[in-house]
């Protein structure tokens, strides 16, 4: 599926998200995101918070986001939420509520924080996550 398709498929959010991340965690450099271990579980912790009747799923969640964030080839957090928005941790409407504040809160951290690194990227996306 092409980029215009995924687009068109999965609307103007995930669009933004793609633009965003890719100048955010900036593509030339390698696709590992560089999240601290304290810092993966502020963010797994906080889309934990924003779910407020908890995992539709918790193990099949959690092991997928671990491979994602953490296994080989430890996509960037915009990817792993790009993702999120395709599908990949379910499609139910829970799943959908939470991967949309969750990206929303990525793009805020970006154009109106203006966060400068990584690490200040993950921490801004924990915080305003929870928001």
């Amino acid at each position: 599926m092409s980029k215009e398709e995924i687009a068109k498929q999965f609307g103007p959010l995930w669009k933004e998200l793609i633009a965003v991340g890719q100048k955010a965690e900036d593509e030339d450099e390698t696709i590992a995101n560089t999240m601290t271990e304290e810092q993966y579980y502020e963010i797994k912790e906080t889309i934990e918070y924003v779910i407020p009747q908890g995992l539709p799923d918790p193990f099949t969640w959690n092991a997928q986001l671990d491979a994602d964030l953490r296994g080989p080839p430890h996509y960037r957090l915009f990817d792993a939420i790009g993702m999120g928005m395709g599908g990949r941790y379910g499609d139910d409407d829970d799943v959908k509520r939470w991967i949309t504040k969750i990206a929303k809160a990525y793009i805020g951290c970006v154009k109106k924080d203006g966060v400068k690194t990584r690490s200040e990227l993950y921490d801004c996306v924990a915080r305003r996550g929870r928001e």
